[in-house]
Order: C-alpha cells, then structure tokens, then sequence
C-alpha cells in the first residue's frame, strides 16, 4: 500500500475484453491483457482464494469516501465475475487476503485512509466458504495509515496485521501491530504503535536476519529512506543497527526477495518521483545497501516480485500509474507496467514495457499483484485501474 491519497478521477468499463499488448522494441507480446469492471476508484488489488473454489480470485479497493471493496470471483480460464460489492470504512486504499480464523477461506484486511470522511481503520472482513463476508471489524490505524502487511509476528502460527501511519503536520509516523487470535480477533501488540521515521509510506514483511522471526521494512519517502525493524518473535521490534538506510530518491513502495542467489532477503522498491524502481541488498544481519536503480514508467506507484520468464531468477513488475494534468481532472498522460528480467546477481538487464494507454485512453494501474489466473505455471500480473474503474489481468505469454 502506498499513502496514496486522492487520486481522482473516473471513466467507466462496462465489460470485459482482451487486447495483445506489445512489448517494448519488439519482443513480440509477452502479456494479453483483459479487463474487468470493478468499482469507483480502483485503488489497490490483492490476489487469493476467497471461496474454496481453488480458483483464484481478485479483491479490489474502490477510493470512495464511501467505500467499498469489490470481489471478482475466479472462473477459471482467466475469466471473473462482475464485481460484488462490501462496505468496509472511507476512501479504502490497500487490501491484503489471508487466513485470520483458519477456516481454509481467505479473509480480507482493507487500510481506509479516511480524511474527512470518516475514521482511520483497518477493516477485517472474515470470509465464509459461500463467498460471502462477515459484517467488518474495524481496527484503529492512527490518523492517515499508509501502508500494510501480513505475518505472523510473534510465532503462534496465527497471522498477525502491521499498518503504517503518517499523523498529520507531524513528521514522524509509526506502525501498528495487531496480534490475531486465530479465530479472526485481534488485539494490540504490547509498544504498538511504534516509532518509524518520517513519512513511511509501504510495508513490507520477511527474515531479514535469519533468526526465525519476521522482520519489517519500510520505505520513508520525504527523507528518501528506507527503515529496517527487527522482531524479537513477540509482536515486538527494535530498529536495525545502521537503519534507516539510504534509498533512493522517492521510494515508495517496497518488496522482499533474494535478488542475487545469497541466501539472504534484499529489498527493491519503486520511485514515484524518478519514474524507476531499485534494488537494495541484504546481508544477513538486517542492514539494506542501495545497488542499483533501473528505469521504469511514468509515476510508480507499486512494486512485485516473482519469476516471469522461468529462469529461477526472481523478477520485477510495476504498476505505473501516469501523471495526472496539473488540474487532476484529466487523464492521465502516460501508463504502464514494467517488467524487470533479474539475472541472478541482483541486476536486472532486461526490461519490458507493457503500454496501459495514454490520455483518455489510459488504464491508470494503482495497484498490481502476482497469481497464475490461465493455470500455466507462470506467474500473471493483475492491476487495480482507475481511470477505466476496472480490474486489468495481463496474462503472462513469456514461456
């Protein structure tokens, strides 16, 4: 999730349709793309299975002051349904699928950012095999949460919820943790909130220093850093020795992965300002060195990781919302998603570009997230759009 904030601005789709997407310098057309109407505002996209189907399916935020997240059922065949509509809190801005009651259904946290239209919370949508939801639980997410994840931090072997937050005129933010109880409750870690740096706008979750317990990174994207919080396996972190470490300039979004084969989680991140995404690496201990950057797309709002091309190497995908007009209520000027090729060593030599329109023929991806829709054992990208008020799925043709 990225602390988007108002993004404006709409158009419609009224049914699905596909179109072969070129790729950049003529590489042919490694992805097809589809859409799929969604609701007002897509704002954020998350990929699971949320009816026991084993067919995966799409939860899409839409950015309205009264907000909704709308759940496009799996049909298989890269095929979804029209969207069904549940109310969560005000201008939703970030969702995730896990597990929280240990039903085998997914259930669904959504991050609503509020402003003046209501509180700041994180929404718990418990699912139920039917496809259906339980009527929301709403947690506290300070005053303007930016960012959110899921782990289990603590060990119990239940899935805990993590969420960022920038108060306000104020410079500091600090992240929440919500320990779950296995049956869907939550409750406060104890040091919730803590400190962490100014303006953290993304997070992200892995073992960053081999101890067995899921760590935290954040990007800080006023100062330009990138913050590392080590968890004790209690629910419970303390800032990495060195952190926060110098990132690139922008950063916004963050991913963990190992990019270079050794072992230990690195992080890439995506740079709205600079149109580029880069790679920091791990070293075992929890400390982030910035390698390299790399060109990406117009605005990058978001950042994923997996193997596209099936060479064993992790790669990276982009969400590369445009530029708006300098009054907002234009189309965006350019968008796109890019596609990194990583060699293995933490570089990324290769990139793809996957047109998303430009002006009012702009898709205005916000979102993007990884799942195999077509069942071909290559990961697919799926993008919350909205300019089209849609869900894009771009089906992976590389292998």
């Amino acid at each position: 999730m990225r602390g988007r904030g108002a993004r404006a601005w709409a158009g419609v789709v009224v049914a699905a349709f596909a179109v072969a997407v070129p790729a950049a310098g003529g590489q042919g057309e490694p992805f097809s793309l589809k859409e799929f109407p969604a609701g007002q505002l897509p704002s954020a996209v998350a990929v699971g299975n949320l009816n026991r189907d084993s067919k995966l399916d799409l939860a899409v935020t839409n950015f309205e002051s009264a907000g909704t997240v709308s759940v496009l059922r799996g049909l298989g065949h890269a095929r979804f349904s029209g969207p069904t509509a549940f109310g969560v809190g005000a201008n939703p801005d970030g969702v995730a699928i896990g597990d929280f009651d240990g039903n085998g259904v997914g259930d669904l946290a959504v991050v609503n950012e509020g402003f003046q239209n209501g509180p700041s919370t994180v929404s718990v949508l418990l699912g139920r095999p039917n496809g259906s939801f339980r009527s929301p639980v709403n947690l506290g997410a300070g005053i303007f949460p930016t960012g959110l994840t899921l782990a289990d931090f603590n060990g119990d072997g239940n899935l805990d919820v993590a969420v960022s937050n920038i108060p306000p005129g104020q410079e500091e933010g600090n992240i929440w943790i919500y320990l779950g109880d296995g049956a869907g409750g939550f409750a406060q870690a104890p040091g919730s909130p803590f400190d962490a740096g100014q303006t953290p706008t993304w997070l992200a979750a892995g073992d960053l220093n081999g101890d067995g317990n899921q760590d935290l990174v954040t990007t800080n994207w006023d100062p330009c850093l990138v913050s590392v919080f080590l968890g004790h396996g209690d629910g419970t972190f303390t800032s990495a020795p060195g952190s926060p470490y110098q990132g690139p300039m922008g950063d916004a979004s963050v991913v963990l992965a190992d990019f270079n084969g050794d072992g230990n989680l690195d992080a890439a991140t995506g740079d709205l300002e600079h149109d580029s995404g880069a790679v920091m690496l791990g070293n075992g201990t929890g400390a982030l060195q910035l390698l390299a950057t790399y060109p990406t797309g117009q605005y990058t709002v978001q950042i994923v990781s997996a193997d596209f091309n099936g060479d064993g190497n992790p790669d990276l995908a982009t969400a590369n919302r445009g530029t708006f007009p300098a009054n907002q209520n234009g189309p965006p000027f350019t968008s796109s998603v890019s596609v990194l090729l990583g060699d293995g060593t933490g570089h990324f030599p290769t990139a793809i570009s996957v047109p998303m329109g430009s002006g009012q023929a702009a898709k205005a991806p916000t979102g993007i997230a990884v799942g195999d829709f077509d069942r071909d054992g290559l990961p697919d990208l799926a993008t919350s759009d909205l300019f089209t008020n849609s869900a894009g799925v771009l089906l992976n043709r590389e292998g």
